[in-house]
This record gives C-alpha cells, sequence and structure tokens, in this order.
C-alpha cells in the first residue's frame, strides 16, 4: 500500500524537488482536492477487486488525514473488505 501512496502522492509534490513529509495533510499541505482523495480510495477498491461502496453502503472517506493516516485508512479498509469476500475456511 505504501507504494501505491507514493505513487499517488508523487505528483503532488513535483519533480522530486519537494519529498512530503509524514506530517503533511491530503488536502492543506499537498493541496489534494477532497474529491481526488475519493477517486484515489475508488482506485484502490478497483484495484484490489474490493465491493464497491453502494448508496446503502457508502465509504465515508475521513477529510482530514495526514499521509501515514492515508496509508492506513486505505490499507485497513482493504484488510476489512477482503475479509468480508473471503471465503469460510474448512
Amino acid at each position: 500500500m505504501a507504494e501505491y501512496v507514493w505513487d499517488v502522492l508523487a505528483p503532488h509534490y513535483g519533480d522530486g524537488d519537494i519529498l512530503p513529509h509524514p506530517d503533511d495533510d491530503l488536502t492543506r499541505d499537498a493541496h489534494i482536492d477532497p474529491d481526488e482523495v475519493e477517486d484515489m480510495v475508488a482506485d484502490v477498491f478497483s484495484r484490489f477487486a474490493l465491493p464497491q461502496p453502494t448508496v446503502r453502503h457508502p465509504e465515508s472517506v475521513p477529510e482530514a488525514m495526514t499521509i501515514p493516516a492515508f496509508a492506513r485508512y486505505l490499507d485497513g479498509r482493504r484488510n476489512a473488505l477482503r475479509n468480508q469476500i473471503a471465503p469460510p475456511a474448512s
């Protein structure tokens, strides 16, 4: 998940002249639009073949997140949803 987060955040930090800081807030410091953060979450759902949110079961993306919190959020959602769709152990 860390590699994914690095890949999607890198364009927001220029050509490598500015490195992200772990305390950077996605919207305030990296200037990423909240809709784009939601698009990143949707991309993770698609990449890992996770059930897509629905009107009945929406995904609530926290508004203020640091880079490590975003990575933990994505990893936690991926693991939780994988456990929901995993076949029962025999």
